[in-house]
């Protein structure tokens, strides 16, 4: 496998499925990340070519694309560690060669580094899962019902309420929320209008925006900074019901985060 990308792009690649920020666990607020290593798989097929960068749990799954030319398509995927290839990628500029088969040569005008590959993603399970389930849903600027579960071993069900708004407010909108201190947030959305919120004992915030694409209504709590993986540039199709999980697809971007559930 052999990629070649802008420093600073590949670094914000990383950061977005790294997604390290500030989780509610436990009963309480920590800093986190959803884990050090990122898989890359080759797609090529008759309407999408390019790399998926992808990481992820039981709980959480993003997934950033990146169009890319693939003459040869062998469907071997690669793990690599985040902070390992971070580490050497900040002591480089401009182009960055990533050229990976037992080990991971990593060259930028005259400097070179080998770091190790791995052999598997520790959560493989459940992001080849999800990525099943996800590989054939794009940003559509229609919104529209969605099925949801079909990998195999998920029973489909429906989505039927969603809405669209930017990355760039998106962001914004949750780092106020993320003031509060708490990290679980709710997104309430009913008559193309959105409500998001976050509060702990008196303390709270709430931000609305009115005028949005939206159909149907729905609510849906959850913890993690799904924020840190988003593209300021793109507009984002929020898929939810009730209580489930929430599906967000941008133009580069996927991100499935599993509900906040309080357990009496």
């Amino acid at each position: 496998m052999q990629l070649e990308y802008d420093k600073e792009i590949l670094i914000r690649i990383l950061e977005a499925v790294e997604l390290k920020g500030k989780y509610f666990s436990s009963g309480s607020l920590k800093s986190d990340s959803l884990g050090e290593y990122v898989k890359i798989v080759p797609i090529n097929n008759h309407w999408k070519t390019g790399y998926h960068f992808m990481n992820g749990d039981n709980q959480t799954f993003v997934s950033h694309y990146m169009p890319d030319i693939i003459e040869e398509d062998d469907g071997i995927s690669v793990v690599l560690e985040i902070p390992k290839l971070m580490k050497y990628l900040k002591t480089m500029s401009g182009r960055i060669r990533l050229n990976i088969d037992e080990v991971c040569n990593i060259s930028s005008e005259n400097k070179e580094v080998v770091i190790p590959v791995s052999v598997l993603h520790p959560n493989d399970v459940a992001i080849s899962r999800l990525f099943e389930c996800t590989i054939e849903k794009t940003f559509t600027d229609e919104l529209e019902p969605i099925m949801w579960g079909n990998d195999g071993t998920t029973s489909q069900f429906e989505i039927e309420n969603a809405f669209q708004i930017t990355g760039s407010k998106l962001i914004s909108i949750m780092n106020s929320c993320e003031s509060v201190g708490h990290g679980v947030y709710t997104f309430y959305h009913s008559g193309n209008t959105l409500a998001i919120m976050s509060s702990i004992g008196n303390e709270h915030y709430i931000e609305r925006v009115n005028g949005i694409n939206s159909i149907g209504a729905a609510t849906v709590s959850f913890t993690g900074p799904i924020h840190k993986a988003l593209d300021k540039l793109s507009m984002c199709n929020v898929y939810f019901n009730d209580d489930s999980l929430m599906l967000i697809i941008s133009g580069l971007v996927t991100i499935v985060r599993a509900p906040y559930v309080v357990v009496e």
